[in-house]
Parts: structure tokens; C-alpha cells; sequence
């Protein structure tokens, strides 16, 4: 089965392609959530996130037709990405599908950033114990799960 995993930060977009475990292809351009911020719309994050997605599947000879499963993550939830998604205290049953015709015709699943703090416990006083993550943070988050036997793990990431 073909997954794509798409990522987009402040700065840069990047897609990859797997069979099973394997990374068949990669993309990349340098068109972030900035962008969107500076232009008040998110045109350019959109066309970044389609065009390495079709990058991706051309260096890997196939087609976006061809990929089963597509998940974003990262700050392509955020309030200036594809779509916003509230952060969640678990990412259990929380992905998001969605339809993003002006990217691929497949659906998306976006995963939401992760908090660590009920809404309702959030005050003045525990606002610097509030701990919010979205891109590395929830990909190393799933890295993490992969390693069940290791009791400590240092992931230094881009």
C-alpha cells in the first residue's frame, strides 16, 4: 500500500512517499506557513502541499491517483494552514479526514497537535506549564511507538 506523509512548518514543505516501511520518494519545496501569514491566505501553502505531493509520486512512477492512505501533520492544522484543527489533550480517534480538491482528489487526514492540559484547568498561573506541539514533536510522538522496548530515547530533529 502507498502512504504519503506531507509535513509543513513555518518554512518548508516536505511529502513522503512509502511502501510499507520503505521511503520510495521525497519532496521538498520552501513555502511554509509564513507564507500564509504574510499573504493572508494560504494559495501558496495549498499549491506547495500539491505540487510535492505530485513530485513525490512522479520520482516514486506513479501516479496521486495510485496513493491509498495521504496524513499531514504539523502546522498544516494550524489556524494559518490547511485547515485549522484544535490542539487535543490524546490523538486517539482524532484524526481529521478531509477533502482537498485543490490537492488531490483522495482524502487528507490531518493529524491535530497534542496539549497537555484540559482547557478548563488553564489559568493566568499554569499558562507556563501549558505544553503544545504539532509538527516534529507528533511525528517523534509516532516514532516513539515504534521503539516499545526503549526506555529512553534522545530524537534531535531538524
Amino acid at each position: 500500500m502507498l502512504i504519503a506523509t506531507i509535513d509543513a512548518g513555518t518554512s518548508n514543505t516536505r511529502v513522503y512517499l512509502w511502501q510499507d516501511t520503505t521511503i520510495l520518494a521525497e519532496a521538498q519545496m520552501p513555502i511554509g506557513v509564513r507564507h500564509t501569514a504574510i499573504d493572508r491566505h494560504n494559495k501558496k501553502l495549498t499549491a506547495a502541499v500539491r505540487d510535492t505531493l505530485r513530485e513525490a509520486a512522479r520520482k516514486a512512477g506513479v501516479t496521486v491517483d495510485e496513493i491509498a492512505c495521504i496524513l499531514g501533520a504539523g502546522m498544516l492544522t494550524s489556524n494559518v494552514g490547511l485547515k485549522e484543527i484544535p490542539h487535543l489533550a490524546a490523538l486517539s480517534h482524532a484524526i481529521v479526514p478531509c477533502h482537498l480538491p485543490e490537492i488531490c482528489p483522495q482524502v487528507i487526514h490531518l493529524i491535530p497537535g497534542i496539549k497537555n492540559m484540559n482547557e478548563m484547568s488553564f489559568t493566568d498561573e499554569t499558562i507556563g506549564h501549558m505544553d503544545i506541539m504539532r509538527g516534529e514533536e507528533t511525528e517523534a510522538a509516532a516514532i516513539l511507538q515504534c521503539f516499545p522496548s526503549v526506555e529512553h530515547m534522545v530524537l534531535i530533529l531538524p
